[in-house]
């Protein structure tokens, strides 16, 4: 006889599910409190304003690519393997090359980036405001690259949830006091990107300190010291091709993401991207809801990789179907509720955002099948194969998606925003489904 209760106690004490549990309890503060602020932010900056904050928020994460070498998603997953292992010199040796990646090289190309952004925009947008603002966005991605990141990788790897969980909603709830605060002071534009970047400076801070503590306590993690004292010896050379595949497919990513964005600058006035970007946001909620799932995944599939391959296949199937019914059924009623909660939060002045959330949520609830897959790649280390087939689409597809947001502004936007992406899920599905259905071309 088939016990359930038996089945439910299994699976509620399970640790991956135990984990989401707490990293979904987490997020859900961080999506009320982000919703909160983008809410805030926006009607306090009404269209016009919101709509260019967005567009310096896209430059500067474009120009943000170009510092990133794949070094905390590759820790992570280096970490969780040798972390399983138990093997103290191989963990001290990839966080050494965590933070000379992160530490050293990424904010050398930063600082670059911060001198010639208001050159660049002053080129393409007749307007050196938008380069200039965004030097702030640029800093903050500098300092969250740090310890920061550092310590979420050390805190996910030896599954301190509940630590990861708390920080990281401290994080939330700085990032979104100081922006909120300094907007209500007067500052604008300006008050939003200064609120983030000494938001990021605080946990900057909070986490050196934290993961001392966090090192003391342990017998696998170094301390900083031995860390930086390690920068000049070890050598990069080991870990840098797996994190740049890894660089490589987050940065093309990135271009299916801030590409639309800024091509869209070239052609709208700042109050549609305004309009576009609340409907973005509204249609990706559902979205943000699988993200404990993704984080997870990165540290769970490497550890099922050497305790149990076959099971990879069934792992993938699973999550991809949860992942697309959770992001159906929170779609359906978030579209439901629309009209009423854009006019109740956002107000009349962002009532032309009402018709591009229509358009965008199919293509948003499509999108959730890719959650599992960057993990599931990385862990396979197939990097290559996702790797090739997006700079394929991204080489074939950015012609077309300017020409689309050239001749219809917005509507050109919103094809390209999911659509784009959704090829580079597609394709990676069934790549997957097909090799991992070759158990000895895996084992391989």
């Amino acid at each position: 006889m088939f016990n359930w209760r038996q089945k439910l106690h299994n699976f509620v004490q399970h640790p991956f599910v135990k984990d989401t549990a707490i990293l979904q309890a987490g997020n859900f503060f961080n999506i009320g409190l982000g919703i909160l602020t983008s809410v805030l932010t926006a009607r306090l900056l009404q269209p016009d304003k919101y709509g260019l904050y967005t567009l310096i928020s896209s430059f500067a994460g474009l120009a943000a690519l170009f510092m990133n070498f794949g070094a905390d998603r590759a820790a992570t997953t280096l970490v969780a393997e040798v972390y399983a292992k138990k093997a103290r010199v191989e963990i001290k040796n990839v966080l050494t090359y965590f933070l000379k990646i992160n530490g050293v090289i990424a904010p050398l190309i930063g600082i670059m980036a911060v001198i010639a952004a208001p050159f660049i925009t002053l080129y393409f947008y007749h307007s050196s405001y938008v380069g200039e603002m965004s030097r702030l966005a640029i800093l903050t991605f500098i300092f969250v690259g740090t310890f920061w990141s550092l310590l979420t990788i050390v805190l996910q790897v030896s599954r301190q949830m509940v630590n990861y969980v708390l920080l990281d909603n401290l994080n939330t709830l700085l990032r979104s006091a100081l922006c909120i605060g300094l907007i209500l002071w007067g500052w604008g534009v300006w008050g939003v990107l200064m609120g983030q970047l000494l938001a990021a400076a605080i946990m900057a801070i909070i986490s050196l300190f934290f993961y001392r503590f966090v090192a003391h306590r342990s017998e696998y993690f170094p301390k900083i010291r031995s860390l930086i004292a390690g920068l000049g010896q070890i050598s990069i050379k080991k870990y840098f091709k797996f994190g740049f595949l890894i660089a490589i497919d987050q940065n093309l990513g990135g271009l299916y993401q801030y590409l639309p964005m800024v091509f869209l600058g070239l052609y709208v006035p700042a109050a549609d991207i305004g309009y576009f970007r609340v409907a973005l946001n509204y249609v990706s909620l559902p979205l943000v809801l699988l993200g404990p799932i993704s984080q997870l995944l990165s540290v769970q599939l490497p550890a099922t990789k050497i305790f149990n391959p076959a099971s990879l296949k069934k792992n993938l199937i699973r999550v991809t179907i949860l992942s697309l019914l959770i992001t159906v059924v929170c779609m359906i009623i978030f579209l439901l509720l629309a009209p009423f909660l854009i006019n109740l939060f956002f107000g009349k002045s962002y009532e032309s955002s009402l018709r591009l959330i229509y358009y965008l949520s199919a293509f948003a609830a499509i999108q959730s099948i890719g959650v599992g897959m960057g993990a599931m790649f990385r862990t396979l280390n197939k990097m290559d194969v996702i790797i090739k087939a997006n700079a394929v689409i991204i080489i074939l597809g950015a012609p077309i998606v300017f020409w689309l947001i050239k001749l219809y502004g917005l509507m050109g936007v919103v094809v390209s925003a999911f659509g784009w992406p959704l090829m580079s899920d597609i394709f990676g599905l069934i790549y997957l489904l097909n090799f991992l259905g070759k158990p000895k071309q895996g084992d391989a």
